[in-house]
């Protein structure tokens, strides 16, 4: 019995990591093998003008570099984040395929 739980765990951390689900739940709605309307998804693609940066949607992790995923129509909060750096907020309300290219501002600067 716990060789099947393990079993579970790492078939569903492949999955996150492979990109076939996501941290919003909806995965990609080309291959989520359910009937959906695909005008009520959309891309969200985010990335930054540094590399290392790490990034945030409604507060939930989704990733430390660019990233391209697909969410339903609706209001986000995206934050970007970097050590030594100010955190880019930005509300992104998704009516549409959005990118957002945050401008990473070093902390010194704002001083």
């Amino acid at each position: 019995m716990k060789l099947s739980k393990a079993i579970i765990m790492i078939i569903t951390a492949v999955l996150l990591i492979s990109g076939c689900s996501s941290i919003n739940g909806v995965g990609n709605p080309n291959d989520s093998g359910f009937d959906v309307n695909p005008s009520t998804f959309f891309v969200l693609e985010i990335s930054a003008d540094i590399p290392e940066v790490h990034i945030y949607v409604d507060g939930h992790f989704i990733g430390n570099k660019a990233i391209k995923t697909h969410y339903r129509t609706g209001v986000y909060r995206v934050e970007v984040k970097a050590p030594g750096y100010q955190t880019y907020t930005e509300t992104v309300d998704l009516v549409q395929s959005t990118v957002v290219v945050a401008k990473m501002i070093p902390i010194e600067d704002i001083e």
